[in-house]
């Protein structure tokens, strides 16, 4: 449904000109489509995929003393590495003639540092006072051109959803595996996936999502799923009608609510006729 032809709908209603002020119809556009997605479980499936990388090289935590004088030296043989600096210290990689020296002071948190490896290379740890290096991890595979998308060397991966798709609102199943089975120690929260580190292979995951705003543009596709297409008008028309006139507003919010419950008790949101074979027998 675009902008234009919501329009003559509402005039069908009973709105001359199409509702008033074009800034007064943009904002109950957009009212209505929140109302909608917050009332209705209007949902997308995305598929993701993790490449399980795992480690050649990792030490869970490495304790410098400081005060020693001693430098602690690992080598780099990889594409990448990964580290969790925690107090105040410095280290220096070196890849052939390239040498990079680094101080850092992360007080009681820890800092990730992750890098890539161009040529096998080495990286010490030195300092005055005492700090720690966790999840130290070198990988012989690199899948991005960012270095902050390698893991954190971590038992757990962390995928951002929200950040991945704009129109996320919130989760309403378990992530599946490419067999629909739920991922073992799999956790959903605050928009971020969770998984194990190890885990290899395709994630399937279905969220309630977000409308997209309407701009004014008599062309502008509005984002309503099409079962309910016939309903939005009287939804906008109760927005446009809030304000100004509660009878009618009452009205069209009666003659909205009815209708889209009809459509809920008809529709079905997922018909599963797979089954477990528990025996061994078909």
């Amino acid at each position: 449904m675009t902008v234009s032809e919501l329009k003559k709908e509402l005039i069908a209603l009973g709105f001359d000109n199409a509702a008033g002020t074009t800034e007064m119809l943009m904002t109950a556009i957009n009212r209505s489509l929140r109302d909608l997605y917050t009332r209705r479980s209007i949902l997308r499936s995305v598929k993701l995929y993790s490449n399980g990388l795992k480690p050649t090289y990792y030490q869970k935590e490495i304790k410098y003393v400081g005060g020693s004088g001693e430098t602690l030296t690992f080598p780099l043989v990889g594409r990448g590495y990964s580290m969790r600096l925690c107090g105040f210290g410095n280290y220096t990689t070196t890849f052939g003639s390239s040498t990079k020296t680094v101080q850092f002071d992360t007080g009681l948190e820890s800092k990730l540092v992750q890098g890539f490896i161009n040529v096998s290379g080495t990286i010490s740890f030195y300092g005055h006072v005492s700090f720690t290096v966790y999840d130290f991890s070198v990988y012989d595979e690199i899948y991005s051109v960012t270095a902050t998308d390698m893991p954190d060397g971590s038992a757990k991966r962390s995928i951002d959803i929200r950040k991945m798709y704009g129109d996320f609102m919130s989760f309403i199943s378990p992530a599946t595996d490419s067999d629909g089975r739920a991922i073992k120690n799999c956790r959903l929260s605050d928009g971020k996936l969770e998984i194990p580190a190890d885990y290899r292979g395709e994630i399937n995951l279905t969220y309630r999502r977000l409308p997209e705003t309407v701009l004014n543009n008599d062309t502008s596709n509005i984002d309503v799923p099409e079962e309910y297409s016939h309903l939005f008008p009287l939804l906008t028309a109760f927005y446009l009608c809030i304000d100004t006139d509660n009878e009618k507003a009452t009205y069209y919010r009666d003659q909205y609510e009815r209708s889209a419950e009809l459509v809920g008790r008809e529709s079905y949101q997922q018909l599963d006729f797979s089954y477990i074979d528990t025996n061994g027998w078909a």
